[in-house]
C-alpha cells in the first residue's frame, strides 16, 4: 500500500473539511439568525483541524512491549529489563531533533537528558534508588521526542506499564491512558495462549475504541510451530471476544524486536534487508498505517462530514422558513409556520416539565446510577472484596521472610493506590454514565426542536458517527463545568485527558506505612513465615477497612462522606443540565418565532429587500452543501484505498 499517496489525500480531505467547517461558523454568526454550532460540531472540527492520535501499547508484564518501541524507534530510549521495567508512561513522538521532557498533571514540565530516562521510569531503578521525588508534582508521562520517518505528525505511540503486575499501580496506570486512546498495540508472546486477565482488558479496549492491532512479539525465542500454535490458539479466543461485540475476527502479526533492532544497526544493505524481512516488521508496520490512517482518514473526517451536514441542513431550514414569510400574500404558510413552532415548543415541555413521566425516568436514571456508588465502594473495601483477595494470595505466596520483607515494605502503599484507582474508576464511570443519559435528553430535545428534512440526508452519505467516548466529552465540557468541579479538584491532565480527583489528601495517613512482623528467637523460619502472614492478613483487613471509613463515613468537618458528597453533586449537575438544556431549546423556539412575526410584520417593500437578502444566504448555504458532497467523495476514494467502506 503506497502511504506516500494516502497521506496527501487525507491531508487535503482534511483541509477541505476544516475550511468548509470554518464557513459554516462564518455563516451561522449573521446576524444572530441561524442556528447555534453544537459542542459536537465543534469538538468534530477540532479533531480534524488538529489530530492529536495516541497509540497505546499495553499487554501483560514482561511481553516485551519496551523492547518492541525501542525497535521501531531503531535505538535503546525505554527502560528493558528481564523483570518489571517500565513504571512510568512513556509517549513517544516523531521530531527532528531529540528531547526529553517529564510532564506533570498540572501542565507544567522538566527538561530531561536521554540518561535519565531510566531514573524516572524504570522499576528496577526506582527499587535500587528510591522512588524519585517531584516536589509536589504527580508525573503524568515522560514524553520522549525522536525521529521514527513513517510516523505521522500528531502521531504519539505510548509505551504503558504491564498488566498484572506485581506492582498493582502500574495496572492502574495502564488502564487509566487506555481510556482515552485512539487507538492500541495489543502485545502477546508465545509463551502460553491469551488468559482471562487479557480478555477481561480486550474486552474494555473494544468499549473505548475498535482499532486494536495484535502482535506476537519473542518470535525469536520459540519454535516456528511453538509461535503458529499459539497464534492460531489465540486467534481462536479473540474471534469470540470480537464475535460478542459483533466485529470482525482480527489478525495477530508476529514480529522480532531483536531482528529489527539489528535491521537497524547493520551498516551492510544485504544484512539490514535481511533482518528486517526477518523481522516482520514491514508487516506490522503496514498494519499500524492502517490502522492509524482508517482513524484518522475515515472515523474523524466521517464524524466531522456528519456533523457540518447536521447543521447546514439546521441552518437551510430555517433559511427555507424566513423566505415562505417573506413571500408575498403568503399568509397561510406564516400561519403554518407559526403553529408549528408553537406546536413544538409545547411538545418540548410537555415531554421535559418536572412532572412528565419523561423527565422522571431520565432523573430516575440519573439518581440510580449516583445512589450505586456507596454500594459499589463497599466491595472495594471489604474483606470478600477482590482487593482482598488479590493481596491475600500474595501473602499466601510468600516463601521466606526474605520476600515478606519486601512485600511489607510496598503493600501498605500498593493497597492504597489500587482502592483509590478504583474509586476514581468507579466516580469516572458512574460521571460518563450521567453524561451518556444527557446525551439521550440532547438527542431527544433536538429532535422536537428541530425537524429538519434538508436536501442532505447524513444518512445516506454513510458517514461516521462521533463516538460515545467524545460524545462524552463534549457533554462534560459543555455542562460538568464550574464550581463544581473545581470543588472536587477533577481536571484534565495535560495531553492524554485523563481525569483525577483528589482523594489522596483524606486518606493520606496511611501511606508511608511498613509492615514489619518478623520474629526472631526461637521460631523456627517456618513459624516465624507463618506469624508474619497471619500479621499481615490482619493489617490488610485493617487498612481496607480504614480506608472504606475514609471514604464512607462522615468526617468532623464534612457534612458528607467523600462517597456520598461527590454522589449528591453528580446527582444534581445530572439534573440541573436537564434544566439548562430545557431552557436553551425553549429559547431557540421562542428566537426563531420572534424573528417569523417580525418577517410577517414588513411591509411589502420590506420583505423584497429582505427576500434578496435571505435569497443570498440560500446561495450561500447552497455552495456549503456542494462542497459537503466533494468532501464525501474525497472521502470515499480514500476508503477505496485502505480497501474499505
Amino acid at each position: 500500500m503506497d502511504w506516500n499517496l494516502i497521506e496527501p489525500k487525507i491531508s487535503d480531505l482534511q483541509q477541505e473539511i476544516v475550511k468548509t467547517m470554518s464557513e459554516v461558523e462564518r455563516l451561522t454568526k449573521l446576524e444572530g439568525k441561524f442556528p447555534e454550532i453544537s459542542a459536537t460540531f465543534s469538538t468534530s472540527k477540532t479533531m480534524v483541524e488538529s489530530p492529536e492520535f495516541n497509540v497505546v501499547v499495553c499487554g501483560e508484564v514482561k511481553k516485551g512491549k519496551s523492547s518492541l518501541l525501542n525497535a521501531i524507534i531503531g535505538a535503546e530510549y525505554l527502560p528493558v529489563n528481564n523483570e518489571i521495567a517500565t513504571s512510568q508512561v512513556f509517549r513517544i513522538s516523531n521530531s527532528i531533533e531529540e528531547s526529553f521532557y517529564l510532564v506533570f498533571t498540572d501542565g507544567t514540565s522538566q527538561e530531561i537528558t536521554k540518561e535519565e530516562l531510566s531514573k524516572y521510569g524504570s522499576q528496577v531503578d526506582a527499587n535500587l534508588n528510591g522512588e524519585p521525588i517531584f516536589k509536589n508534582r504527580k508525573l503524568s508521562y515522560i514524553q520522549v521526542n525522536v525521529p521514527i520517518a513513517f510516523l505521522p505528525k500528531g502521531v504519539n505511540l505510548v509505551d504503558t506499564p504491564g498488566l498484572g503486575a506485581l506492582y498493582k499501580s502500574h495496572e492502574w496506570i495502564t488502564q487509566s491512558y487506555v481510556k482515552n486512546a485512539s487507538a492500541v498495540i495489543f502485545v502477546l508472546d508465545p509463551e502460553r495462549p491469551i488468559v482471562d486477565k487479557e480478555k477481561d482488558f480486550i474486552k474494555k479496549v473494544l468499549s473505548v475504541t475498535p482499532h486494536i492491532l495484535f502482535v506476537l512479539t519473542k518470535i525469536d525465542q520459540y519454535s516456528e510451530e511453538k509461535c503458529q500454535e499459539i497464534l492460531n490458539r489465540d486467534e481462536e479466543l479473540l474471534a469470540l471476544i470480537y464475535a460478542e461485540h459483533k466485529l470482525d475476527s482480527p489478525e495477530i502479526y508476529p514480529i522480532s524486536s531483536k531482528a529489527l533492532n539489528k535491521a537497524s544497526n547493520s551498516k551492510v544493505e544485504a544484512l539490514k534487508n535481511a533482518n528486517l524481512k526477518n523481522s516482520k516488521f514491514p508487516q506490522v508496520k503496514n498494519q499500524l498505517m492502517l490502522m492509524v490512517y482508517r482513524a484518522i482518514g475515515l472515523m474523524r473526517t466521517g464524524v466531522a462530514l456528519r456533523e457540518v451536514a447536521e447543521q447546514t441542513s439546521k441552518a437551510k431550514k430555517t433559511v427555507d422558513e424566513i423566505l415562505q414569510v417573506t413571500a408575498q400574500d403568503n399568509l397561510q404558510a406564516q400561519m403554518k409556520l407559526n403553529q408549528e413552532k408553537e406546536s413544538r415548543a409545547k411538545e418540548l415541555s410537555q415531554t421535559f416539565n418536572e412532572e412528565s413521566a419523561k423527565s422522571k425516568e431520565y432523573i430516575s436514571e440519573i439518581r440510580d446510577i449516583c445512589n450505586s456508588l456507596t454500594s459499589r465502594v463497599q466491595q472495594i473495601v471489604i474483606s470478600s472484596g477482590i482487593v482482598y483477595k488479590e493481596y491475600e494470595a500474595k501473602i499466601d505466596a510468600l516463601c521466606d521472610l526474605e520476600s515478606a520483607k519486601r512485600l511489607g515494605e510496598t503493600m501498605p502503599q500498593d493497597v492504597t493506590n489500587d482502592v483509590l484507582s478504583q474509586w476514581e474508576n468507579i466516580s469516572l464511570e458512574a460521571q460518563d454514565k450521567v453524561i451518556a443519559v444527557l446525551g439521550e435528553v440532547g438527542a431527544e430535545m433536538d429532535r422536537i426542536t428541530y425537524g429538519v428534512n434538508g436536501d442532505i440526508d447524513t444518512h445516506k452519505l454513510e458517514l461516521a458517527e462521533l463516538s460515545m467516548k467524545d460524545k462524552i466529552q463534549c457533554y462534560r465540557n459543555q455542562y460538568f463545568t464550574g464550581t463544581w468541579i473545581s470543588g472536587i479538584g477533577a481536571g484534565i491532565l495535560a495531553g492524554l485527558g485523563v481525569i483525577s480527583f483528589p482523594i489522596v489528601a483524606p486518606i493520606a495517613a496511611v501511606l508511608g506505612a511498613v509492615w514489619c512482623f518478623f520474629t526472631g528467637g526461637d521460631d523456627s523460619k517456618e513459624k516465624a513465615l507463618n506469624k508474619t502472614k497471619a500479621n499481615f492478613r490482619s493489617e490488610l483487613s485493617k487498612l481496607l477497612s480504614e480506608l472504606g471509613v475514609k471514604l464512607l463515613q462522615v468526617s468532623p468537618n464534612s457534612n458528607q462522606s467523600v462517597v456520598a458528597d461527590y454522589a449528591k453533586n453528580l446527582c444534581k449537575m445530572g439534573e440541573s443540565a436537564i434544566i439548562k438544556m430545557l431552557e436553551n431549546r425553549k429559547a431557540i423556539l421562542q428566537k426563531q418565532l420572534q424573528e417569523l412575526q417580525a418577517q410577517a410584520s414588513l411591509d411589502s417593500e420590506q420583505r423584497k429587500k429582505n427576500e434578496a437578502v435571505w435569497l443570498g444566504y440560500k446561495k450561500e448555504w447552497d455552495k456549503v452543501v456542494a462542497e459537503i458532497k466533494k468532501e464525501v467523495g474525497m472521502r470515499n476514494e480514500i476508503a477505496t484505498l485502505l480497501k474499505t467502506k
